[in-house]
């Protein structure tokens, strides 16, 4: 029910790189031009993240990115793959472990979301400003100063100057860049 956005670098085995949140798979930039010399390299924005669409009814629970995954791997044909996946990616590939480890070769995880433990005492007064009504709008205005951005995210990253201009704008673009996008974010983490 899906139209996943998703990158598709390269030949040879596919490699399935699952992205953070609140990021998408532009997350991944670094990466895929090291993997896509040797290895098909398939990058999908889960739900509610980037540009897959979606709508602001749809479930964005990690069961539905699950079987977005599963989905997207039947639609491209690919049977099996290795998997590299971080924090809200690798929840999601520990349900594809849990429900279908026929599809995964081999698996990396790293940061991995953990639902007793999420959000992180970093990342809920964000949240809160994010989700509530009479601060959603401000927060989302705010979201607009490359300084507010580089403090927000900051807690995703061990260091701050990973944040540069140009990752700045992709994941702003992708979070705030309509009321549309912001509706859809606020979803995501109610």
């Amino acid at each position: 029910p899906w139209r996943v956005a998703y990158i598709d670098e390269g030949q040879g085995p596919p490699v399935v790189l699952l992205h953070g949140c609140p990021f998408h798979a532009f997350q991944w930039r670094d990466l895929i031009p090291r993997l896509e010399d040797t290895r098909r390299v398939l990058a999908p924005d889960l739900l509610g993240l980037g540009d897959t669409q979606v709508k602001l009814t749809d479930d964005y629970r990690l069961p539905n990115d699950l079987r977005m995954v599963v989905g997207f791997l039947d639609a491209l044909g690919v049977e099996q793959a290795d998997f590299v996946a971080a924090d809200h990616g690798a929840a999601t590939l520990q349900l594809l472990m849990r429900d279908h480890p026929d599809r995964i070769r081999r698996a990396v995880i790293t940061n991995a979301e953990a639902y007793d433990q999420w959000p992180s005492e970093p990342e809920r007064p964000y949240l809160r400003l994010i989700v509530s009504p009479w601060t959603g709008p401000l927060f989302r205005f705010a979201l607009g100063s490359t300084w507010v951005q580089r403090e927000v995210f900051s807690i995703a990253v061990h260091r701050k100057e990973a944040f540069t201009d140009e990752v700045l704008h992709a994941y702003r673009r992708a979070l705030i860049a309509t009321p549309e996008r912001w509706a859809r974010l606020q979803r995501f983490f109610t």
